[in-house]
């Protein structure tokens, strides 16, 4: 009758074969007599193995009924298990158990021991499985507990000797600037100096043009122009510009203005006013028109004297003898 035992390298499987790490395992029928087909595969490893990888490396021969394939490498050691199955699992067209068979191939631990394969039942030991595996680890000294609590820090060793001072590092940041010290003392008062002359302020003339001048216009009749440089005066007090002469209206209804305008900043820097009766400023005789000049002026400016009819159509006249400012 068929058979689908096997051997490893010439050793029956009852008990499984261990092989060494790597390499070249040949695997045979223990008999070819009534065998027809026959298919071989691993089906199952350890937890590290695959049986995929395993497969990869198969190669059967129909003709003489024999396989090989590659262990696997490395110091961990494998565990593989390989179904093996003769004429289709049959026996006169019915499925028959005894066709098919499974064993075990073992890779030792770098400590001599076999790893256990998934789904592995007794391929590595006939009467017991498994529990062989497991017995032997717990005889020899039982499996590894977990790791103990570490134990206390022991005691400090001897300072070791000063190391080589390193090289001197950068210069720092310049740091703030401290507070400001006390003031000192006040010195010694020196010699009084000796007294200047006494100054004076002179009235200054304004070169201007003279004489009798009369209108009727509310259009400003100009006597004339002049450019004031305050850098060529003394400034002292509140200047003011002085007329001298006498300024009249004929009538009673004429209002007769003599302005002083400040040309370069288009203002009237003053004026004086007069209003009815045949008034006349001052009321009798020659004497001098005083009119307020705003502000000292800081740059030069251009001055323009004049006479207009504000109100009124008579005739105003002034009799202008000179201009000059005053402190």
């Amino acid at each position: 009758m068929a058979s689908p035992f096997c051997t490893i390298n010439g050793s029956p499987t009852v008990n499984g074969v261990n092989v060494a790490a790597g390499s070249t395992v040949t695997v045979a029928l223990a008999s070819t007599a009534g065998v027809g087909p026959w298919t071989l595969s691993c089906v199952s490893t350890d937890d590290l193995s695959s049986a995929a990888a395993i497969n990869a490396t198969l190669t059967i021969n129909p003709a003489t009924q024999t396989a090989t394939f590659t262990a696997p490498t490395g110091g961990n050691g494998a565990a593989l298990i390989f179904l093996s199955q003769v004429n289709g699992g049959m026996t006169n067209g019915s499925v028959d158990p005894t066709q098919t068979t499974t064993f075990g191939v073992f890779v030792l631990t770098s400590s001599g021991q076999r790893l256990c394969a998934f789904n592995e039942t007794l391929e590595g030991n006939l009467a017991y499985g498994w529990v062989t595996k497991v017995n032997s680890v717990v005889r020899a000294g039982g499996i590894e507990g977990a790791i103990g609590p570490t134990g206390p820090t022991g005691p400090v060793g001897p300072i070791g000797q000063n190391g080589v001072t390193g090289p001197v590092g950068p210069i720092g940041a310049t740091g703030a600037t401290g507070a400001t010290g006390a003031t000192g003392a006040t010195g010694a008062t020196g010699a009084t100096g000796q007294t200047g002359a006494t100054g004076s302020i002179i009235p200054q003339t304004v070169p201007i043009s003279t004489g009798t001048v009369s209108t009727s216009s509310s259009t400003p009749v100009v006597f004339g122009t002049f450019v004031f440089d305050p850098t060529q005066y003394v400034e002292a007090g509140s200047p003011t510009f002085v007329f001298e002469g006498v300024l009249q209206n004929a009538n009673t209804t004429e209002t007769a203005v003599l302005a002083l305008t400040n040309l370069t900043h288009s203002s009237t820097a003053a004026q004086v006013t007069l209003t009815g009766a045949g008034a006349t400023s001052p009321t009798t005789g020659t004497a001098n028109i005083t009119v307020g000049l705003p502000g000292f002026p800081t740059a030069s400016c251009i001055y323009q004297v004049s006479l207009a009819v504000q109100s009124g159509s008579g005739q105003v006249s002034c009799l202008f003898s000179g201009l000059y400012i005053n402190y």
